[in-house]
């Protein structure tokens, strides 16, 4: 990386820099704001929609989904459309690309609403994911994956909020977030 002004780090390793300005040793660690009750509610809620296998939708395919429960991975590719009508928990990966729409329902109104996964999370090529349409709506993306690379979103997505409980996020190539 390359930082223009003053890089505020406890270490410095293969990046250039205006001045540099040590954080100390160790930083503290700060709780995230989403405790893992919330998370495991947010699971419950969707486990009592039931549960279905791997769910995939593709080219001109729509559908609405949720609560609900995927055993398995959601794969959503090539123009398809899907509207979430409660939280889904999906156990395996999450694909959303080629142009693939993941929306809340109207019966969100203003409130936001959440995917949870135990896997990766991928939001490629020109998908869009949104809340209702209406001002305070917000979809979120959560991972409970441990892998380095828990989210990744790249090549011209448009999403709203992002979250890795215990992995990392990556972020490439023109994209909207909000969070």
């Amino acid at each position: 990386s390359s930082v223009g002004a003053t890089l505020h780090a406890t270490t410095q390793s293969g990046c250039t820099f205006g001045s540099l300005t040590s954080s100390g040793l160790p930083i503290s660690s700060v709780p995230l704001p989403i405790t893992q009750t919330q998370i495991d509610q947010w699971e419950q809620d969707a486990l009592a929609g039931g549960v279905i296998g791997n769910y995939e939708l593709s080219g001109s395919q729509s559908a609405t989904l949720g609560p609900k429960k995927i055993q398995g991975n959601l794969t959503l590719q090539n123009f398809a459309q899907l509207t979430v009508a409660g939280t889904l928990w999906v156990t395996g990966d999450m694909y959303v690309s080629n142009s693939s729409q993941v929306r809340l329902g109207a019966s969100y109104g203003t409130l936001g609403g959440v995917v949870v996964s135990d896997g990766k999370v991928t939001l490629q090529n020109n998908s869009i994911s949104a809340g209702s349409g209406q001002q305070g709506s917000y979809l979120m993306y959560l991972s409970t994956s441990v892998l380095p690379i828990a989210i990744e979103v790249k090549n011209n997505v448009i999403a709203e909020v992002l979250y890795a409980s215990q992995g990392g996020v990556t972020v490439e190539n023109s994209l909207q977030l909000r969070e």
